[in-house]
């Protein structure tokens, strides 16, 4: 059993790190930042070098709204930790009363993670428990993407502390195994091809980023707000272009990968490594693929996850492998180690469901 009170300053760095995983990944913001300041700044000066005759008003507005921006877009990237107080004095106002600052009480009963404060009292089961992360010190019991809660760097540091750690780990591993079994088990009997892959999570995220590249190079990859996104900025300076305003098209250029970063950070670098951070539980313990009634199903250890056939919109032979891609931009690859039965389940799958709608 642990006892402990999270302070103010915890709380501040609890809101810090909630402030920086809203603002993305590194390379995100600082191309948001600078574009915030130097390019849009530049876009502005641009356009009033070369139209001395702008209206006094006019030119005094385009400043102040520059200027606003820029001071907008340093103070979100520089000072979360201003940011995270607001936040927590905000909280407080709000929840003067609320026992949630008073003494903590955290214990493992029955493979369940037990916190008290006050007369209040939440339960995690060990099995639902996705990780524990720490961050400035702090030790958070992660329940899937929320904080369970924030345990103090004291604690955190102590050994009774890191041998309590370890044993609710390996337990929740256990337990998340016990249930990928158990899961995987019900889904075999009721689909008409089911095939267990081993991957490595590296080989995961390159299958994963090879097909996203494809998925960009047909029509089920697109949606109107990438079309409009890559299209509009270059027919505004074609169009800007032809009128000889060479200021504002030259504007389009950052704006144009401003608006389409996600889709240009495919082909770098940094996609390969959030696709690696993103399978890596799924790279260590193996999934199921399944052929259902309706559905092509994948089991991880973190969770069941249903594809509907009637969405899907592409089938791409890559070698030995299939990719599948289905509306709203969803993806699933299916290795070559089970791609010629699964195929085949596939296809029978997608006869017999288009003779039913037939008759």
């Amino acid at each position: 059993m642990f006892r402990y009170t999270v302070t103010d300053a915890d709380y501040i760095k609890l809101a810090k790190r909630t402030l920086l995983h809203q603002r993305g990944e590194r390379s995100t913001a600082i191309f948001r930042l600078l574009f915030a300041t130097v390019l849009q700044m530049g876009a502005v000066f641009l356009y009033l070098l070369s139209h001395p005759d702008t209206k006094p008003w006019i030119r005094a507005g385009l400043i102040g709204l520059s200027v606003l921006w820029a001071v907008l877009g340093i103070y979100r990237y520089f000072f979360s930790g201003l940011r995270a107080r607001m936040i927590l004095n905000q909280v407080k106002t709000q929840n003067p009363g609320s026992l949630f600052w008073k003494e903590h009480c955290l214990k493992l009963k029955d493979e369940t993670l037990i916190l008290t404060y006050g007369r209040d009292e939440k339960e995690l089961p060990v099995g639902d428990l996705s990780g524990v992360e720490h961050f400035e010190g702090l030790a958070l019991l992660l329940e899937g993407r929320a904080v369970f809660d924030p345990v103090p760097e004291k604690i955190a540091e102590s050994r009774e502390w890191k041998r309590f750690e370890d044993e609710i780990l390996a337990l929740a591993r256990q337990k998340k195994e016990e249930k990928f079994r158990k899961t995987a088990e019900d889904v075999r009997k009721n689909s008409s091809f089911s095939a267990f892959v081993k991957l490595s999570r590296e080989e995961v995220a390159e299958d994963m980023v090879s097909m996203k590249k494809k998925s960009l190079f047909c029509r089920a990859g697109w949606s109107p707000l990438i079309l409009f996104n890559l299209v509009f900025p270059i027919a505004v300076a074609v169009y800007f272009a032809v009128s000889g305003e060479w200021s504002v098209t030259a504007a389009c250029l950052p704006i144009w990968i401003f608006l389409n970063w996600q889709t240009l950070s495919v082909f770098t670098p940094l996609y390969r490594n959030k696709m690696l951070k993103k399978v890596e539980a799924a790279g260590e313990e193996g999934y199921l693929l399944a052929v259902e009634e309706e559905n092509i199903r994948l089991v991880t250890a973190e969770g069941s996850y249903p594809y509907r056939l009637s969405g899907l919109r592409k089938v791409l032979a890559d070698g030995g492998r299939i990719d599948l891609i289905f509306e709203n931009q969803k993806m699933l690859f299916i290795p070559e180690e089970a791609a010629g039965d699964f195929a085949e389940a596939l296809r029978l799958r997608t006869k017999t469901r288009q003779k039913a709608e037939t008759e």
